[in-house]
């Protein structure tokens, strides 16, 4: 199980890669977004 900051940013890491086979103009605003969503749903997960 992925904890802390060097869960997050393999997580960001895997979703960055999957943004950049995809539309890379059109989705990047979208993945970042997605990408930050993750990251405080992965954070409220290691707060409680």
């Amino acid at each position: 199980m992925l904890q802390g900051p060097t869960g997050w940013a393999i997580a960001a890491g895997e979703l960055t890669k999957n943004s950049c086979t995809t539309n890379k103009k059109a989705q990047s605003n979208l993945n970042i977004l997605d990408m930050l969503k993750l990251m405080t749903l992965l954070m409220d997960f290691e707060v409680t």
